[in-house]
């Protein structure tokens, strides 16, 4: 697959997210209660993950997955149209908000890698629903992608992973031998001098308090 049919790929996967989160959309029953099923098995894995929550994360991604902003995020770092490599990436994904995972696997992806995922076991079932659609967009993706339980294996040119400060320790020690990329906790801090607009405070609320305060 060369850049323009990746990037095509995802455009497409946005425009069908786009459509399954609309209430008026024109899916075909079976598309609809399918997603209907998904939705409540996520629930029913993390109850954090209500349904507010999941449509909430899905719409985001619908918003950015279009070909403007992926183009304007990808085109800068000029990557070869043709350039597509079997080294692996291992991908160990965070689980406290749905799909948190979701950039660095389509970063892999995009740039021409085999992603190697290991998912949360709080957040197991929507980003394979998203996988199984994106392979009928295009059959080739099924080669591209491998999930895997546990790190025992050790077969990784190169490693993303996000979790607690301790977590991140044991990564960056485990897989000191190759590049990486480990994320630990976040901290933020927010300063209201009372000149603040209703829109400024409207989004600091839904900052702290969606996903019932799990995010960053």
């Amino acid at each position: 697959m060369n850049l323009e049919e990746r990037l095509d790929s995802f455009v497409r996967l946005g425009d069908f997210i786009s459509g399954i989160v609309s209430e008026n959309n024109d899916l075909d029953d079976h598309s609809v209660s399918e997603f209907d099923r998904i939705l409540r098995e996520s629930y029913i894995k993390n109850n954090w993950f209500i349904k507010d929550n999941l449509l909430y994360s899905l719409k985001s991604l619908s918003k950015n997955l279009n070909r403007g902003d992926i183009e304007s995020w990808i085109l800068p770092y000029k990557i070869e149209s043709e350039f597509s490599s079997e080294k692996r990436v291992l991908i160990v994904m965070a689980g406290n908000i749905p799909l948190v995972g979701f950039h660095d696997l389509i970063s892999t992806l995009i740039f021409g890698y085999h992603a190697v995922v290991k998912l949360s076991s709080s957040d197991d079932v929507l980003l394979p629903y998203l996988w199984s659609v994106i392979c009928k967009i295009d059959p080739r993706w099924r080669s591209r992608l491998t999930y895997i339980n546990d790190l025992d294996d050790r077969k990784f040119d190169a490693i993303i992973a996000a979790g607690s400060d301790t977590s991140s320790r044991y990564f960056e020690y485990y897989f000191r031998d190759i590049p990486r990329l480990i994320r630990g906790n976040r901290n933020s801090i927010s300063v209201l001098t009372g000149n603040e607009t209703d829109k400024e405070l409207d989004g600091l609320s839904k900052d702290i308090f969606l996903y019932f305060g799990l995010g960053c």
